[in-house]
């Protein structure tokens, strides 16, 4: 009798431990769930991809927390990709792959969430995986039908493979969508210029 009550006592502290932790962990996710999004809107991607990624690592935030973690390891490398800076620069295939992997794993997850996809495209055409990325862009177009932004998105695709008439076909379908949009006109302007 005093063995199991020995072991009782043991499993309530290892129980208390356990949730202990789990409840910690959990305070340390949300507090990174609520200082993450700040991050992004003030283009801290390193520290808002660090803060993504515990909430992802916690297995709390799901497929959001790993869709905002490859987006911001997404900016990220675009950001020193167009720094300039030579020895970042060798780094930054790298830094799309993982934001490919991070924007996968959460496709996996819920890959009926367009947003997903479309940064997941978006990370592909950026690393110069184009075939992939227009498989990604053109499952959007079928399943969701036309959008602007991934019409304007996958034209500039296009235009990056050199397929220009093919790119302003496109942006004019995305005009069409949203004739108000400035990056889109912006776009077409610079396949057609006046």
């Amino acid at each position: 009798m005093c063995i199991r009550d020995s072991l009782h006592g043991y499993e309530n502290v290892h129980s208390k431990n356990k949730l202990e932790k789990r409840s910690s962990a959990i305070i340390a996710s949300v507090i990174c769930l609520i200082a993450a999004p700040a991050l992004m809107a003030s283009e801290n991607w390193e520290l808002a991809a660090e803060k993504f990624h515990k909430v992802a690592n916690s297995g709390m935030g799901g497929s959001a927390a790993l869709n905002n973690y490859g987006l911001a390891l997404l900016q990220k490398a675009i950001q020193v990709f167009e720094s300039g800076d030579g020895v970042q620069k060798a780094l930054v295939e790298g830094q799309f792959e993982a934001a490919i992997f991070a924007l996968r794993q959460a496709a996996q997850i819920e890959g009926q969430r367009s947003e997903i996809l479309y940064n997941l495209a978006i990370a592909l055409h950026r690393a110069a995986w184009y075939d992939k990325a227009l498989v990604v862009f053109d499952a959007l177009l079928e399943r969701d039908g036309p959008n602007a932004a991934v019409l304007n998105a996958k034209a500039v695709l296009l235009e990056s493979k050199g397929d220009f008439e093919s790119a302003k076909q496109l942006l004019n379908k995305a005009i069409y969508e949203s004739p108000d949009d400035e990056i889109i006109r912006s776009n077409l302007k610079r396949l057609v210029p006046i």
